[in-house]
């Protein structure tokens, strides 16, 4: 077996913190699909649909739960 001590529970740690960040973007958005690559969660959203404010209200959802820091960062807030 070549599997890495902890590999397991960081894959599965992972897949569970995207789990719960797609069920807040599909409170929303509709997605098309959403995937999850070198750890990180990208989103395909249907069109057309508004994204300004359901982005802005999940943004605030995202802060609630401490996910937020790099995004707020990034955007230069």
């Amino acid at each position: 077996m070549s599997e890495i001590p902890g590999e397991t529970t960081d894959t599965t740690t992972l897949q569970k913190d995207f789990e719960r960040i797609t069920a807040l973007v599909l409170t929303e958005f509709q997605i098309e699909e959403s995937v999850l690559e070198h750890g990180v969660p990208t989103y395909y959203l249907k069109q057309p649909q508004e994204t300004k404010q359901p982005f802005l209200n999940l943004l605030k959802k995202l802060e609630e739960i401490n996910l937020s820091q790099y995004s707020a960062e990034s955007m230069g807030a």
